[in-house]
């Protein structure tokens, strides 16, 4: 999906201000911004009043937060602040014809609590683990799956455009949003500690062993045994508390894996393929480029087309 695609397109009009220019729409509960740079700046101020979303759209910002070390914040990408939290932004790349323009949806913490109730109701996760909840002291930063785009683009719709039903859809649309701002959260809880509990806790386990043998497992039902679980039940739990499938998730590994082999001098593509268990190299070429947006191949000369100028610059 194209990413200037998710929000309507306010070029055409003139800015009231060249940095952060704010465009706003209010629902009954939730607040709905867009926001358009389009010249350089540096550490401009942004502070969150209640859980704030924020969906990166085209351009490239910089992101400084207190006590982290600074990151890039790209196209396709989610950020979700937590309230009265303050940080600042750079806009290396922002120009007048190619401004820099990320969304906001400001939810109220009762709606966030109101969806962790349901979850907990619903989709509860392991005994082992602890309640669906949202950490209001922390941040989460994540990479869109295509669900959380469909959802960024029909809540931009929704916001911009007359709709009878538009306050019911706003709802419908921002529960959704906030499941998968709480299955990111978990999903980085596991992954920064699946190796210190992969002893006491059957998901951690099946994530390291999923780490450790991405080139052996030949289905899901291997992975499943590993948790002590039906695959029917492994899926469930997997895909709520990971928000991807156990398939996904394990063909995510093996691309990042084999990304590092692709790289040694004298690996041919086939070798790469048949060594994570892909049934064909096509097999494994289109699975590396839908997580990756480029073949193997072209991956290759990306990095050592990045190496080369770096070398040169040197």
């Amino acid at each position: 999906m194209q990413q200037q695609a998710l929000i309507p397109d306010f070029r055409n009009r003139k800015p009231e201000k060249l940095v952060e220019n704010r465009t706003t729409y209010a629902g009954t509960e939730a607040l709905f911004s867009i926001y358009d740079t389009y010249q350089p700046a540096e550490r401009v101020e942004l502070h969150a009043p209640s859980v704030m979303f924020c969906g990166m759209v085209t351009g490239r910002k910089i992101i400084h937060i207190p006590e982290q070390d600074s990151f890039d914040f790209l196209p396709g990408e989610s950020l979700v602040l937590h309230p009265n939290q303050t940080i600042h932004i750079d806009f290396p790349d922002a120009r007048f014809k190619e401004p820099t323009s990320c969304i906001t949806l400001e939810i109220p913490v009762t709606k966030i609590r109101q969806v962790a109730d349901l979850m907990n109701e619903q989709c509860p996760k392991l005994p082992e683990h602890s309640e669906w909840s949202y950490d209001e002291k922390g941040f989460i930063h994540f990479a869109n799956n295509r669900s959380v785009d469909l959802v960024i683009q029909k809540l931009s719709h929704l916001f911009t455009e007359s709709n009878a039903n538009s306050d019911f859809l706003v709802d419908i649309n921002t529960t959704e949003l906030v499941v998968h701002m709480m299955q990111s959260q978990s999903r980085g809880f596991l992954l920064s500690q699946f190796r210190e509990r992969s002893n006491s806790d059957s998901l951690s386990m099946a994530i390291a062993w999923m780490h450790d043998n991405a080139g052996k497992i030949r289905n899901i039902e291997e992975v499943a045994e590993r948790a002590c679980m039906s695959k029917s039940s492994f899926y469930r739990h997997f895909k709520a508390e990971m928000g991807q499938s156990p398939l996904d998730y394990l063909n995510e590994i093996r691309v990042r894996q084999a990304k590092k082999m692709l790289l040694q001098p004298g690996t041919q593509v086939a070798d790469v393929s048949f060594s994570f268990g892909y049934s064909s190299v096509s097999h494994f070429i289109r699975t590396f480029k839908k997580e990756t947006g480029l073949t193997p191949k072209q991956y290759v000369r990306m990095k050592k087309a990045l190496q080369a100028g770096s070398n040169a610059g040197q």
